[in-house]
């Protein structure tokens, strides 16, 4: 992946091969003009509420980065990289059964039916 500035859930400004590593998928959201502003100042408007619900619900632990720009990434763009910085895919705009698809592709696939079953039965 490109080593572009992005903004952090803590608001911080951090190059995107620091967050790698650190066992999350990464979610990118490609916004120009976030920079500029503070990001409680966009965090609650226009997609990225639902974006964020959409990070919340994937199966891996996951971290929603925001970039103003990305090589080839048009405004809108939501890429989803591997904690071993291979990108995913690239989504344009906020797809939320495509976004998790990826995430449980990137993973090996669903848990198995007997692993899912388990899981529910000891809640």
């Amino acid at each position: 992946v490109a080593d572009v500035r992005v903004t952090a859930e803590d608001g911080s400004f951090v190059r995107l091969r620091e967050r790698l590593g650190r066992g999350a998928l990464l979610v990118v959201l490609v916004a120009p003009g976030t920079g500029v502003w503070e990001r409680k100042h966009w965090v609650t408007a226009g997609i990225m509420p639902r974006l964020a619900a959409s990070v919340t619900a994937l199966p891996h632990h996951a971290e929603l980065l925001v970039a103003e720009e990305y090589p080839g990434a048009a405004p809108h763009t939501v890429l989803l990289v591997r904690p071993d910085g291979h990108l995913v895919t690239a989504l344009s705009g906020v797809r939320p059964a495509d976004l998790y698809s990826a995430a449980e592709t990137a993973l090996g696939g669903p848990p198995a039916k007997a692993e899912a079953n388990a899981g529910a039965g000891s809640r």
